[in-house]
């Protein structure tokens, strides 16, 4: 029996066939993530990263399961524990204070995988969709991508600057970037809702291109058994 596919099975369509393609976008965008912050805080404060720091993640994970007395505690603590640090010390001040800090915390890093994941997705059917899709539509597919993994990106900056009391902060990129520390802590509380609208409009531009803008193949043919085109003839 054949039919046109259905959205969520031109989405396995469209990933299964570049398996190799949508990895490597995946990770190529959670690495270009990561360097591009780096490279924001270097040229923001004119200092070079100088030293780097590997913290026991998963030893300390256990600390606290085993110290922590609530449950419903222990899933924003260790949303907090850091794996990697890298950033600037400033040696001026006795052994040396971070200018500047990045922080690799595993549950971020997860958010910027399905952030990729989801760009990831959003390139490959953009490219499937060139031939069918109006210009108008994949220009406003583009725009939506951009807008949700701005939102979801900058809301997941883990970033410290001395000048804004060494508080590790999504703010803290905005105020890097050049906007008035009092405005970006301002936006503080707003963070959960920036990457939850970032990833609805980024999650929504996925289903829209495969729903309207992706041509939907032919469903291959069942097969029937031998015996059965036996016994019809």
């Amino acid at each position: 029996m054949t039919g046109a596919m259905t959205t969520l099975e031109v989405l396995r369509d469209t990933v299964g066939k570049h398996r190799r393609a949508w990895l490597a976008l995946t990770l190529g965008f959670t690495v270009l993530y990561h360097t591009g912050l780096l490279a924001s805080a270097s040229f923001s404060t004119g200092h070079l990263p100088n030293y780097i720091r590997f913290y026991d993640w998963p030893a300390n994970v256990w600390r606290i399961i085993r110290s922590t007395p609530a449950l419903a505690d222990m899933p924003a603590i260790i949303n907090d524990e850091w794996l990697i640090e890298t950033g600037a010390l400033n040696y001026d001040y006795g052994h040396g204070i971070a200018e500047w800090s990045l922080a690799i915390i595993p549950s971020h890093v997860l958010v910027a995988l399905l952030l990729g994941a989801l760009l990831a997705t959003i390139v490959l059917l953009l490219r499937r969709s060139r031939v069918i899709c109006p210009l108008a539509e994949r220009g406003a597919s583009a725009t939506a991508t951009g807008v949700g993994a701005l939102f979801v990106g900058t809301a997941n900056i883990t970033m410290t600057w001395v000048a804004c009391c060494a508080t590790p902060s999504w703010v803290v990129g905005l105020s890097l970037l050049g906007i008035e520390t009092s405005s970006a802590y301002a936006l503080l509380p707003y963070g959960d809702a920036l990457t939850g609208g970032g990833f609805a409009a980024l999650a929504a531009t996925v289903w829209w291109l495969a729903w309207r803008c992706v041509a939907r193949p032919p469903r291959e043919p069942a097969l029937l058994p031998k015996r059965f085109l036996v016994q019809d003839r």
